[in-house]
């Protein structure tokens, strides 16, 4: 997404000139907006994006290993016990992932007009 719009912000800058160099006043301003509405954006997805990098992490690395010593867990009878937390490794890879979407959601709005950015950031 981000990668993406950059070729938006790149052929004002070519195309504007042809026609008058004045008309390179506005897309320059939108890109200090953007730029500094980018940092932002970033800025408060990294802890989340760590997040749920983390839960991942630790939901595959506890499946994995339940599924390693399957007989361990049968033998002493902690069927239960792995499907709760497995469970709950589920549940906080879920939450990171919504936390993470609603962050992203926020993200459109001053893409369209940086002018917006208070707003998203109140929207937090």
């Amino acid at each position: 997404m981000v990668l993406g719009s950059l070729n938006f912000i790149i052929m004002p800058f070519i195309i504007a000139p042809t026609y008058h160099p004045a008309l390179l006043i506005s897309p320059a301003i939108y890109v200090v907006m953007y730029v500094i509405t980018l940092w932002f954006y970033l800025k408060a997805l990294d802890p989340v994006t760590k997040e749920l990098r983390f839960s991942f992490g630790r939901l595959n690395t506890r499946l994995n290993e339940s599924l390693d010593g399957i007989e361990t867990v049968k033998g002493s009878c902690q069927e239960e016990e792995e499907i709760k937390r497995f469970g709950n490794n589920a549940l906080a890879m879920l939450i990171a992932s919504v936390k993470q979407g609603d962050l992203e959601a926020l993200f459109i709005q001053p893409c369209y007009s940086p002018s917006l950015l208070p707003v998203a950031s109140c929207m937090q």
